[in-house]
């Protein structure tokens, strides 16, 4: 058996749908695929949920910057590719500031448009956006 079986077991006795609740639930045998993408020891378990709600706290934070003639509403923090696996952030307004950040910001954002393109191009009522996307990442 597979992890996607285990899932599509999980889901089917709620009618296709699958709620993260009762995946670790299933997990919790020790014979299923599912036990071991879980961390057990509630010790390591809760420091990483704690780590995983301050990424949280980060990634909601808020500030408006002028933007030419417009104030946005941007992120305060950004993460940068070429540091995720250090798990740090940056403000936003340090990135904007230095060309070789706001280079690897560009790359990232263009990396997250394909993503969310691959994601739901099966929506054909989006098609104008997947081209106006096709088209910027053309460009870079």
């Amino acid at each position: 058996m597979t992890i996607d079986e285990e899932l599509k077991i999980i889901a089917d006795k709620n009618n296709g749908i699958l709620l993260p609740k009762e995946v670790v639930e299933f997990a919790e045998d020790e014979k299923t695929l599912l036990h071991n993408e879980f961390e057990w020891d509630n010790t390591i378990a809760g420091f990483k949920f704690r780590l995983s709600q301050a990424r949280n706290i980060i990634r909601l934070r808020v500030e408006t910057i002028q933007h030419e003639s417009q104030e946005i509403i941007v992120r305060s923090y950004v993460s940068l590719s070429t540091e995720r696996g250090v798990n740090s952030y940056r403000k936003i307004k340090d990135v904007l500031n230095n060309e070789d950040q706001k280079n690897i910001m560009l790359s990232d954002a263009k990396r997250e448009l394909e993503s969310i393109r691959n994601k739901y191009k099966v929506l054909k009522e989006l098609s104008s956006v997947w081209d106006n996307i096709d088209k910027i990442l053309k460009v870079g």
